[in-house]
């Protein structure tokens, strides 16, 4: 048997069906991971303020000194980081610990 010449295999994105995908569709799926990232984020610094805060309450951490400590960090930070959104999760903290209930809405 004579031997086939061998093609250039030419490689397609494709689904998991194996029908291949579009740049729209990439797109899409990128747009996709990046707000589920960011959910995953939220989601875990949501935790932490939740831990901080039932740590505070049963007192297991001095509230106060808390807070100071949070506050020194947060502006020792603050000239390094070129994106103030970077800070935001540190400032939510923060206010959190500051406000006087538990029922508090966490944004």
């Amino acid at each position: 048997m004579k031997d086939l010449p061998v093609a250039r295999r030419v490689v397609v994105p494709r689904r998991r069906s194996g029908i291949p995908t579009s740049s729209m569709e990439e797109r899409v799926t990128s747009e996709l991971e990046t707000e589920a990232l960011s959910a995953a984020i939220a989601g875990f610094l949501a935790s932490q303020v939740l831990m901080m805060r039932f740590l505070a309450k049963e007192g297991v951490i001095d509230k106060d000194r808390m807070v100071a400590y949070l506050e020194n960090a947060l502006e020792a930070m603050r000239p390094g980081i070129k994106d103030p959104r970077a800070l935001m999760p540190l400032t939510q903290l923060l206010a959190s610990l500051r406000a006087p209930g538990d029922d508090v809405i966490l944004q």
